[in-house]
């Protein structure tokens, strides 16, 4: 860096340091070595390792830790790095629970096939993205558009920190689409028609998916360990985020249902064809096995339950999840009563 004055130091954890100070009297040269202590004092050894291996000089460090930006010093060498190698890498450890893993992953590959980023990009080049264009051009539905949109801000918060600047400036320009509220319309006899006509085996793993409100990988994931035989409920091992563990309740009635689903012979495929073919055969519109938790929803909403008491049922975060089955009654309750007042004109 020019300076005539050397900074050696040996430090536990990162070896020795012997390189150029950038000071050019013995003051600066003493406060720039004070930075470097109160660093290996408060263990920042990453940003000392940096230091040593010349992936950030002492001068920009003492100049972070004057302004404030000490912990942005790191995150700054980060975003020179390949992205590829960089998501791939983070994809396995992106979150806990395996179903949202695989959303980031089948985002990523999104990415990485739209020609928007090359074998040389790196995490900062995501800053020439234009992803308003982008979101103008989507032709998918705006769910895998906001799952891409929550992989890119979780990729960048677990490698340059949630509030970096650069984290900030990306999810700004980075617009969130509407998503199509999932709210399939299946009526309680509609269901048992198509259930009867299944082989018992299969209707008790329908039968528990829509009176547990369980989502169907979860269903899967269940061994007789996660069954509670004395109190009649299930220890849910949620798939989706991790307030998704839960125990719940199942009423005496089906609980036999439960016994006989879990754990379920069964795979998701089979699940759906033998569904989807059955609700064919009785004329009945196929729903997704996912939607046979809505459809349960529905009906706790439309017996009178809370909007409270099914957000706990669903395992919902947001109370705005939940709202939209409420919604559903209101219209019906206002179509009635639409019928009601013009009939009195008829």
């Amino acid at each position: 860096e020019g300076g005539s004055y050397r900074i050696q130091m040996k430090v536990k954890g990162v070896g020795r340091i012997a390189i150029a100070s950038g000071a050019q009297t013995i003051t600066e040269y003493r406060k720039r070595r004070a930075c470097l202590e109160k660093l290996r004092d408060t263990g920042k050894l990453d940003i000392l390792r940096a230091i040593k291996n010349r992936q950030v000089t002492i001068n920009e460090v003492y100049a972070a830790d004057l302004g404030g930006r000490l912990g942005f010093v790191l995150a700054d060498i980060v975003l020179q790095r390949p992205l590829r190698a960089s998501v791939i890498q983070w994809l396995e450890r992106s979150a806990k629970a395996a179903g949202t893993r695989k959303r980031y992953k089948v985002a990523w590959n999104v990415l990485a096939r739209s020609r928007r980023i090359r074998g040389h990009t790196t995490i900062k080049d995501l800053d020439t993205i234009d992803w308003q264009a982008w979101a103008n051009a989507w032709s998918a539905s705006g769910a895998h558009w906001n799952n891409l949109r929550r992989m890119v801000s979780k990729f960048l918060s677990d490698h340059v920190g949630k509030h970096h600047p650069f984290r900030h400036e990306i999810m700004d320009v980075f617009p969130r689409k509407k998503e199509r509220k999932r709210l399939p319309d299946l009526a309680i006899d509609e269901f048992w028609t198509v259930a009867n006509t299944l082989p018992e085996e299969y209707r008790a793993v329908y039968v528990t998916l829509v009176s547990t409100l369980m989502r169907i990988n979860e269903l899967l994931a269940c061994t007789d360990l996660n069954l509670r035989h004395h109190t009649r409920k299930i220890a849910v091992p949620g798939t989706k985020t991790v307030g998704s563990d839960d125990t719940i309740p199942v009423c005496e009635a089906l609980w036999p249902y439960v016994v006989s689903a879990i754990p379920c012979p069964f795979s998701h495929w089979q699940l759906w064809r033998r569904w989807r073919d059955a609700c064919l055969a009785v004329g009945v519109p196929p729903t997704t096995l996912h939607d046979l938790r809505h459809v349960g929803a529905q009906w706790l909403t439309e017996a009178g339950r809370s909007t409270a008491s099914v957000q706990a049922m669903l395992r919902h975060d947001d109370p705005s999840q939940t709202a939209i089955y409420t919604a559903t009654v209101l219209k019906q309750e206002d179509a009635e009563t639409m019928g009601r007042i013009l009939a009195r004109q008829a």
